[in-house]
């Protein structure tokens, strides 16, 4: 069985920039799965069924969210804000602001990024932060953005002191969010499995009857219920796929992040499904000692078809076959990915008042970098 690689799943363009994105997918890749055995055993499962691996997208965080953006948008990406509300992402109590991005290719994974906003930190965190980033200066703008190996070198070395254990933990009270960033830089904070993608499961077959049922149905009366009766049956087809998936994971013993009596994330629209293992402990230096810590972990993503286009698919009789991937679910939720970032916490902050002004900050901060490298470029 061979190691999986985006060159499997991604074919790359011509006159594009799409063979250096994909080395340098293939570059963050290669150390997760090595630092994440969750990871690899989950590829090597879902494999010896004979399914193909297809990453919905993949998740940094990071310290100055625009060193990311500066990276990506270069490799062809482009921003996406939160669907809702038409800006960034804002997690409030985790005191977070987050974008997405989207490329051209529609083989190419989704990339979530998001940012703590340290001047929502108490006083205690700020300094001790401050200590192990006065001098840092950010090599970005010196970086070769068509060098692969030199961005992927950029993304997992430390640009900071690594901090004494101490104050790791004195941090992780706070955020567990900045705990992890100041450990583990900008490693591959997850890589998500699309689980709508896989064949042995036959989740697409079962998504077919229904349709041609209710395809049927609609075309002898014509009648508005049915759709809505569609609309409610898919989206129970989708719990039901996704929780199969779920019991197969918990079949094979792994470790998920659960949320309250469950491990699933639904979006409001139901279209949006997601479940993550808890991150596997790595064995971290610290300059006080070696200690255990969160790593890494992975996702699992089902993206449904929207209301809209059930209501095509049931009144235009078009067969689930004929659509494409754009024809599912896009974007993220916030209530979902909010849950999905305690995938590496062990539940010990402690709550500090939020700032509104701090959002709107981070918000300016990251249109007038768009703006600017849009101008640029």
């Amino acid at each position: 069985m061979s190691r999986y690689s985006f060159q499997h799943s991604i074919k790359s363009r011509a006159g594009t920039n799409d063979d250096l994105l994909i080395q340098v997918l293939d570059g963050l890749l290669s150390r997760y799965l090595d630092r994440v055995p969750d990871a690899s055993r989950i590829v090597a499962i879902v494999q010896a069924r004979g399914d193909r691996i297809i990453n919905d997208h993949i998740a940094f965080r990071s310290i100055h969210i625009e060193s990311i953006l500066t990276i990506f948008l270069h490799l062809g990406y482009e921003v996406r804000f939160d669907h809702s509300t038409g800006q960034p992402f804002n997690f409030e109590q985790k005191k977070l602001t987050a974008v997405w991005l989207k490329h051209p290719n529609k083989n190419v994974p989704r990339i979530f990024v998001s940012q703590f906003r340290f001047t929502e930190g108490s006083e205690q965190l700020q300094k001790i932060i401050g200590k192990y980033l006065k001098d840092w200066k950010d090599p970005i703008n010196d970086l070769d953005l068509n060098d692969a190996q030199a961005i992927n070198e950029y993304l997992h070395t430390a640009q900071w002191p690594t901090p004494t254990y101490s104050d790791y933990l004195e941090i992780q009270k706070e955020s567990e969010y900045v705990a992890w960033v100041l450990f583990n830089k900008y490693y591959l904070n997850h890589f998500t499995l699309s689980i709508h993608e896989l064949s042995s499961f036959e989740f697409e077959s079962d998504l077919v009857e229904v349709i041609n049922n209710y395809q049927k149905s609609y075309h002898k009366t014509k009648s508005l219920d049915v759709i809505v009766d569609a609309q409610n049956m898919l989206f129970r087809k989708y719990r039901k796929h996704f929780k199969a998936f779920n019991d197969f994971l918990f079949d094979h013993k792994f470790h998920m992040n659960s949320v309250g009596d469950g491990v699933m994330n639904i979006s409001p629209d139901h279209c949006l499904l997601q479940s993550s293992t808890k991150a596997n402990e790595i064995m971290a230096s610290f300059p006080d000692g070696n200690y255990s810590v969160p790593g890494s972990y992975v996702e699992f993503a089902y993206r449904g078809f929207s209301k809209d286009t059930i209501t095509k698919l049931v009144r235009a009789n078009v067969p689930i076959i004929d659509l494409s991937i754009e024809n599912r679910r896009d974007g993220f939720e916030t209530q979902n990915a909010d849950r999905i970032f305690e995938s590496t916490y062990l539940g010990k902050e402690t709550i500090i008042n939020n700032s509104q002004s701090a959002y709107v900050d981070s918000c300016k901060k990251i249109i007038n970098f768009l703006n600017h490298f849009n101008e640029y470029n």
